[in-house]
């Protein structure tokens, strides 16, 4: 640990200058009180009494986190909540949530000694696979119960961590408790020498339902009717081509057929329009109506309005081999049927427990993948048997919550 904090000091300046080629690029935060937040320099104040930390990296973890912040707030009522995260979105989305919101400081001495200064945090809670040494430490050295949750490890961290185990075992071992997101996860962790590891589900079955719009739902029925619709949820770029192939082949035999694109990035516009020309495509950017034969939601904040428009969803992210997944859970808890490509090691665990239960569709091409749409929408029966077991499986993840908070209780007030 000290080579690490003297390496890093050492480091320091071209770490400014890193952080200052990424505020160029609006990767960070423009306003100088909140740049300076990087550098452990707090734009708030800390509020009286118990304090919880709760960290995640970026707007997935910190969406991850709503439904624990909702549960903490209403059995910890006189706490506050810190809540840090690294990205300028993650930050627009916290301010949606009942949090005092700082941009985690930079993993350097300094800016890590003048945050624990000034927030004197009395548990520390992480999220996910955000590790950062002298943060861990400062935590460690300071005595302050400290948990990672849902906590993540891939093969490839794994391999590469395995080659500096002493290091990595005295980080691990900074934590209070691990609670793995996955058996895998949790192998990970104790193979490197981590002490006090279980294995919970995900996180992502706690968060509560995304938000709907129920107005302007109203809107989007009353323009679509009874027209049959699909779903292709964090469209991924290079996937376009994909799902229109698919849309094509189901137009051959349900020419009404509706196609609503979810795109990962609003950035995916011009992509999506070059790839559907052919197609009568209109986006929600331009105020236009789902009057064509593929809408793209290209907004943000709106994944619980149109989850709640279609009831097949394919998960983009998932069909190129670098893509990584995205999280099936908020279409199956508004009640969507599940398919998804076959490159999905970020919720790997999550699928395999799908797949088990006989809930999941993989798909590997268009041909396929417009198969299965029909099926969906042709055979009600086939339809009605998956969304029943579907119900099923989230049931069974109705406790997670209430494990996560048995752990924490004992230092928390």
């Amino acid at each position: 640990m000290f080579v690490y904090k003297i390496l890093l000091t050492i480091f320091y300046p071209l770490i400014r200058i890193y952080l200052a080629i990424r505020r160029s690029k609006g990767k960070e935060d423009a306003h100088p009180d909140r740049f300076a937040e990087r550098l452990g320099r707090p734009s708030l104040a800390r509020p009286n009494g118990f304090l919880i930390w709760l960290h995640g990296a970026s707007v997935g973890e910190i969406n991850s986190v709503r439904g624990l912040i909702e549960r903490l707030h209403h059995d910890y009522p006189h706490a506050s909540i810190l809540l840090t995260s690294g990205t300028t979105p993650s930050a627009k989305i916290a301010k949606n949530f009942d949090v005092l919101h700082q941009y985690s400081p930079i993993d350097v001495p300094f800016a890590v000694r003048r945050f624990m200064k000034h927030w004197q945090p009395d548990i520390a809670i992480r999220v996910d696979s955000d590790l950062w040494p002298i943060q861990l430490d400062a935590l460690l050295r300071a005595g302050i119960p400290n948990f990672l949750i849902n906590g993540a490890m891939t093969e490839k961290s794994f391999r590469k961590y395995q080659k500096n185990k002493f290091f990595m075992k005295r980080i691990l071992n900074s934590f209070t408790k691990i609670m793995a997101k996955s058996k895998i996860d949790a192998k990970h962790f104790r193979t490197l020498g981590a002490k006090k590891v279980s294995v919970i589900d995900n996180l992502k079955y706690t968060v509560p339902f995304l938000s709907d719009k129920p107005d302007e739902r109203k809107k989007i029925t009353a323009v679509v009717g009874k027209r049959p619709i699909w779903h292709a949820a964090v469209l991924g770029e290079g996937e376009s081509e994909i799902i229109f192939d698919a849309h094509r082949e189901i137009l051959k035999k349900l020419p009404s057929a509706l196609l609503i694109i979810t795109p990962r990035h609003p950035k995916m516009k011009s992509e999506l329009a070059q790839s559907g020309k052919d197609f009568k495509i209109t986006f929600r950017s331009d105020n236009a109506k789902p009057n064509g034969n593929v809408y793209v939601a290209d907004t943000i904040g709106e994944m619980g309005l149109f989850y709640r428009c279609t009831k097949i969803s394919f998960m983009g992210r998932s069909l190129l081999p670098e893509c990584r997944g995205s999280s099936p859970i908020e279409g199956m808890q508004l009640d969507n049927v599940i398919i998804a490509g076959n490159h999905t090691s970020t919720f790997n665990e999550v699928y395999k427990e799908m797949s088990n239960d006989n809930i999941l569709e993989r798909i590997a091409d268009a041909k396929h993948l417009s198969a299965l749409v029909l099926k969906f929408l042709e055979n009600k029966k086939f339809f009605d048997t998956r969304l029943s077991e579907i119900k099923k499986f989230m049931a069974k993840k109705a406790n997670t919550m209430n494990i996560i908070m048995k752990e924490l209780k004992p230092y928390l007030k």
